[in-house]
């Protein structure tokens, strides 16, 4: 199944899965059925693996196996968003182990979880109390949390939260809020951005997200020099990173309005004259494009 799964051929894999899991289940024990399932975790196959997990959880006597599979099993629930199931796995998990290892994560998915919750939460009591506990989530997170690639992490959805409070307030609630919200999130990504050493090799992945996020947001508020910055400053960290095309489309985009808006008026009364024959230049075929 893996090795079907491995060559793409996933309709294929996932029936030899469903057997493993399934009919077959009796063949095998719940240490390889666990092993499976942390397999399409990797492969980010999260509605098979839930399967798995599903059938080893309630036999499951080893505790570190037990806390891996109620771990991975609300983090599959999330990743599937099935929010309200993932914070209850969650819950489950702190509330069975306290002292888990796997808390900084649980709250890393339970701010998410919470926080996708209160972006469609029309009700003003319930969403503040969605975004209340998202906050509270990855303030525990952060309190443990000493590995500098993870606080990172940490921030950027620090950074969607506000995004995700923006989203409700346009829909359910203040423009007024939204565009506070829309900042708040804009000055944690630049916050990332602007004071975040790109040299630390754990701290890169999350970095590129903060820049590829944020980026967009500076064009929705047409601050394009800032745009521009942001762009080049990414382009020069990353010179081969996931989000190359996609930022040079915004740095052109970028680079086109800032050209515009440099462009001096002309005197009130006069119209601009036409510039006088010179040499023959090239012209581009079309604006750069986005």
């Amino acid at each position: 199944a893996m090795n079907l799964l491995k060559l793409g051929r996933r309709q294929q894999a996932v029936v030899e899965f469903k057997k493993m899991f399934g009919e077959a289940s009796g063949k095998f024990s719940d240490a390889q059925i666990y092993a499976a399932a942390m397999e399409l975790i990797k492969e980010s196959e999260y509605e098979i693996a839930l399967e798995a997990f599903d059938r080893v959880v309630k036999n499951v006597k080893d505790r570190a196996m037990l806390e891996s599979v109620l771990f991975n099993r609300g983090k599959a629930l999330v990743e599937l968003g099935r929010f309200d199931e993932g914070i209850k796995a969650f819950d489950g998990l702190i509330a069975q182990f306290p002292g888990t290892g796997y808390t900084i994560e649980a709250c890393y998915y339970l701010n998410r979880a919470w926080s996708e919750i209160g972006a469609k939460e029309a009700d003003p009591a319930k969403r503040k109390k969605a975004f209340d506990d998202a906050v509270s989530a990855n303030n525990r997170a952060k309190k443990f949390e000493k590995n500098a690639g993870n606080l990172v992490k940490l921030n950027v959805e620090v950074a969607r939260t506000w995004m995700r409070r923006a989203t409700a307030e346009e829909q359910f609630g203040d423009k007024a809020k939204k565009t506070e919200y829309i900042n708040e999130a804009l000055a944690v990504y630049q916050m990332l951005v602007l004071t975040t050493d790109s040299n630390v090799p754990e701290v890169r992945p999350p970095l590129e997200d903060a820049f590829n996020e944020s980026i967009p947001i500076l064009a929705q508020m047409e601050k394009w020099s800032d745009a521009l910055e942001n762009s080049n400053q990414y382009l020069e960290q990353f010179p081969t990173g996931k989000y190359v095309a996609e930022i040079r489309r915004w740095k052109n985009k970028a680079q086109l309005n800032v050209t515009v808006s440099d462009k001096p008026a002309a005197p009130a009364g006069e119209t601009e004259k036409p510039a006088a024959p010179g040499p023959a230049t090239a012209v581009p075929a079309a604006k750069p494009e986005f």
